[in-house]
Parts: C-alpha cells; structure tokens; sequence
C-alpha cells in the first residue's frame, strides 16, 4: 500500500468510527462527547455535540463529505448528511435560548465561523460542494447577516474577524464593513494568537487594501504579547499561520513551532488534535513552509502523519488518537477525531482538500 493509500485508509477508519458512533433521529444525527468538570472534585459528565463548525456537528459533516468524495463510502455520505441536517436544524437560536451553547451559537456568536451560525452556512456550503448537492447554508447566511447587530466578538473564532475572512469573496461590501470594525478595536487587544488573538484580527485586515497597514501594525503588536500556550489557537504555530495566509511570512515564527512540534514528538500521548496538539502544529508549519518557499514541506508533515500512525489508531480502545476526552475520543473537527481525520485527507490528497485552519470558502 502506497503512501496515499495508507493515510487514505486511516482518515476513512475515522469516518467509519464517526458514522458507527452517529445517534439518529428522522435524518439528523450527532455524537456523544465525555469529558470531566474541571477542579480537584470535577466529575465525569456527557453531552450530545451541538451544531458548531468548530466542536460540533458542522465540522464533522465537513469532514465526512471531503472524505465520502475520496472514498465514495455510502456511510460516510449519510452521516455527513445527517450531521449537516443536526447543524442547521439547531444553528440558529435567539440570545434568550434555554442552553447557553444555543445563546451563544446563535446569538452572541451567530457570525463566528467556527462558533456561530455563519459558520454553520459555511459548512453547509463546503458539505454541497463535496456532495455535488444544492447547498443549505444560503437561507441561513441571508438570516444571519439580515439580522445582523454589532458582534459581541471582534475575533477570528467567534466575532467579526472571522467573518470577514469568510465574507470577503462572496460579500465584499459587508466584510469590508467587518474588517473596519475589526480595525477599530484591534488598538484594545492584548492577547496573542490566531483564533482569539490579534493574529486573526491582522489576517481578516490584511484582505482588504484600506485595511493592510493596520493589519501590519497588528502582526508588529502582538510580537510583544505574552502567549498562552504554543499552538494553533494562542501560540507560534497559529501566528505563522496568520502570517503565511497574509503573504508576510516569519522565519522566526516559523523556528518557534517547529521546535513546539519536536516538544510534542518527544512525548507521545500529548494531544493531536487540530487546536492544540499535533496536527494543528505540524498543519500550520507546513502553510509556512509553503510560504517561505521551503522545499519538502509535504513530505515532512506525512512523517508526522506516520509517527502518529504508527502509535494510533481509529477504533483501537488502547490505541486511540488522543483528544483529551475522558472516555473513547472527542468526535469534532478542531477538538477531536473529525480533525485529525480530516488532516490525514489532506495529506493524502494534497492540493485537493483544502485546510479546516482557516474560514476561507472553496469557492
């Protein structure tokens, strides 16, 4: 089995353990997730995934329909389908929602592209595009930006940085009216990274000309910010990542997440997950790589594919891909299983599926 094969064949085992797993209703499925309350005397407690690109049922129908067009598995396909339908079924919500997940997916977070509902439209659009099906996700986006209030976020996660950089081709005029916002309120920040750092603030204002010097001046800024941790979300890896996007990348970034991916390598059992463990670093080095003109960026990140393949694997209780669950594996995209999944898919067929790192549309 060839190379393409090998991490092909992985990246469908995920789907097939998501789509054994997936709990039906009608035509809506999701998953069961476990975790533990945080604190010495934190207990073990469940929950059903909610509709988010980022740990629910939107990024793992995401996954499912790139790979069901990789493998042409009738599962996979249904269970895309069926977790697409769970995320617009319950993306939108008003502020006053019973749960604070629905609140904050629907309401506070409605233009997040991985929290809020506007990113349920973008997974529904990707979802379309792989299926070769209408999409669903245009009466939601129409809802979304008709109903539009300032965002109580200014980030790439949640808020309005996010969803400039996911609007900036389809809806210019209101991305531009995003950036400009972003703009603004970027002179308050004071964290660093790429999901709720001045990183992403700098990306989405690097897409617009009127935008770019902020932008610049925003990069510059956050060099001098503590950084909470040395990944996708708050640390080097994300910040390289953000730079390599805006076409200014950093060698000395660059330096920083590879020495975090040897830490990692170094340790087996750490997380692999796109967020914050290993294949969100090793995927963000090779955007830079990649911008930086640096030869063998494929080859290197396949390498890591392998090292983790070699110790993983889907469906193996004692051998699971580790998300941090308590029990089994979380089944999202940037949290869990659907994510590393959808890397090993990416490296299996480079240049035809595109990064989950960044909102940026297919078409």
């Amino acid at each position: 089995m060839g190379e393409e094969e090998t991490l092909l064949a992985e990246a469908s085992a995920i789907g097939d353990w998501l789509a054994e797993r997936a709990i039906w209703h009608a035509e809506r499925c999701t998953w069961i997730a476990a975790h533990r309350e945080p604190g010495p005397h934190g207990g073990p407690f469940a929950f059903t995934l909610e509709s988010s690109v980022h740990s629910g049922t939107a990024g793992v129908a995401m996954f499912l329909a790139r790979l069901a067009r990789a493998t042409g598995e009738r599962r996979h396909r249904r269970a895309a389908k069926g977790a697409l339908a769970h995320a617009l079924k319950h993306a939108w919500h008003e502020d006053r929602a019973k749960t604070l997940v629905a609140a904050q997916t629907g309401g506070a977070w409605r233009l997040g592209p991985y929290l809020g509902a506007l990113g349920v439209a973008w997974a529904a659009d990707e979802v379309a595009l792989a299926l070769g099906e209408p999409s669903r996700g245009r009466a939601l986006r129409r809802s979304v930006l008709a109903t539009r209030r300032r965002a109580h976020g200014w980030d790439l996660m949640q808020g309005s940085a996010g969803a400039a950089g996911l609007l900036a081709r389809s809806e210019p005029d209101v991305a531009f009216s995003l950036a400009r916002e972003v703009a603004r309120r970027a002179p308050e920040v004071e964290a660093a990274g790429f999901s709720h750092g001045l990183s992403g603030a700098a990306w989405a204002l690097s897409l617009f000309p009127e935008t770019r010097e902020a932008a610049r001046e925003a990069f510059l800024r956050e060099e001098a910010l503590p950084r909470e941790r040395e990944t996708w979300c708050h640390g080097a890896p994300g910040m390289g990542l953000a730079r390599a996007l805006a076409g200014e990348p950093s060698r000395a970034l660059r330096a920083q997440a590879q020495a975090r991916l040897d830490w990692l390598l170094e340790r087996p059992g750490e997380l692999f997950h796109l967020c914050c463990g290993v294949a969100g670093v090793a995927a963000c080095l090779h955007a830079m790589d990649d911008a930086l003109g640096e030869p063998g960026a494929l080859a290197r990140s396949r390498a890591v594919a392998r090292w983790g393949m070699e110790r993983y694997q889907a469906g193996e209780p004692w051998r699971g891909w580790p998300t941090g669950a308590l029990v089994d594996a979380h089944p999202g995209l940037m949290q869990g299983v659907a994510g590393i999944g959808h890397w090993l898919l990416e490296l299996a067929q480079p240049g035809r599926v595109p990064s989950a790192l960044a909102p940026i549309p297919s078409a």
